[in-house]
């Protein structure tokens, strides 16, 4: 019976030890709200400091892999052209209105194809995020070190407004 009951123990502790029953996840929401490149602004920069959520900042030590990155937003197109909409991710900071060569040069494309007809407007739900995501690598490296700058970018000669712009990162911690 004894032997029994040992062998029972060491495969919990066994898991214990690799942290497999003392895990949990840190969900994030960050909210950017509105606003608009439109044909004199073609870049638009977005600075995320993680660091200023009291939970992510409680955890930032414990953070293992980041399990789900998406977003949701309204776009409307109200520019003579179509709009193409891109998002790139970087670690250093390129500036407050880098050229988009500099940013394509040398950030990280995140979201692309993310195209609208003239006059269109299109609410992007969470689960349609994922068909535009891209790089979830280095997203998950952005999202773990914590600072990091988001630039969108469209098409020179167009008129895009975002609302509700919202970023959610599902994150693996170990506790």
């Amino acid at each position: 019976m004894r032997n029994r009951r040992a062998l029972l123990v060491f495969p919990l502790v066994a898991l214990f030890a690799a942290g497999c029953l003392i895990s949990g996840q840190l969900i994030l929401v960050q909210v950017f709200g509105d606003g608009e490149a439109s044909a004199d602004k073609t870049v638009h920069r977005i600075f995320v400091d993680l660091k200023d959520n009291e939970d992510y900042d409680e955890h930032k030590d414990k953070l293992k892999s980041l399990e789900y990155f998406g977003f949701f937003v309204t776009v409307t197109n109200e520019g003579p052209n179509e709009a193409k909409g891109e998002m790139y991710l970087s670690l250093v900071d390129l500036g407050v209105s880098p050229s988009i060569a500099t940013i394509k040069a040398q950030a990280t494309p995140i979201v692309e194809n993310a195209n609208l007809g003239t006059g269109e407007t299109r609410t992007i739900t969470f689960e349609e995020s994922q068909d535009y995501i891209t790089n979830l690598k280095e997203i998950e490296k952005a999202v773990l070190e914590g600072v990091f700058y988001l630039y969108g970018i469209t098409d020179i000669g167009t008129a895009v407004e975002y609302e509700n712009f919202i970023v959610v990162a599902s994150i693996n911690v170990a506790l």
